[in-house]
């Protein structure tokens, strides 16, 4: 199956609140699924509908404050399980903190490559 993204996603631990706009005051806890320089992918017991413009507040391990952006969810998936359903949302950024984002996934890069290195020379030594 051909990727359609544009941007590679990086899967990343954290947390984030999300505020949807134009309805009730609403803030929903979510965990994050991926990250990449496009928008994220996240994992909520709510659903928000397509379209809908959210603020955001993104708190990881990786960046030492947490990170405020706006964003539109691009889609909004539920996913059946036993111990209850919850939804997949991909949010596309609207306005985000550049050198945050850039640092994070730079960060993540990094990791990648060391974990890629280090199994690489394991091989090589065995």
């Amino acid at each position: 199956m051909l990727e359609k993204r544009a941007h590679i996603r990086y899967s990343v631990e954290g947390t984030i609140s999300l505020k949807p706009e134009g309805g009730a005051p609403l803030i929903i806890k979510a965990y994050l699924a991926d990250i990449c320089s496009g928008g994220l992918g996240v994992y909520s017991k709510e659903k928000i509908e397509s379209g809908v413009d959210v603020t955001f507040e993104l708190t990881t391990k990786l960046w030492h404050e947490p990170i405020i952006g706006r964003g539109k969810v691009g889609y909004s998936e539920e996913i059946k399980r036993h111990d209850g359903d919850i939804f997949k949302l991909g949010i596309q950024f609207i306005d985000i903190d550049k050198e945050a984002l850039g640092y994070v996934i730079t960060h993540i890069r990094g990791i990648i490559c060391a974990e890629t290195k280090k199994k690489h020379s394991k091989k090589h030594l065995s």
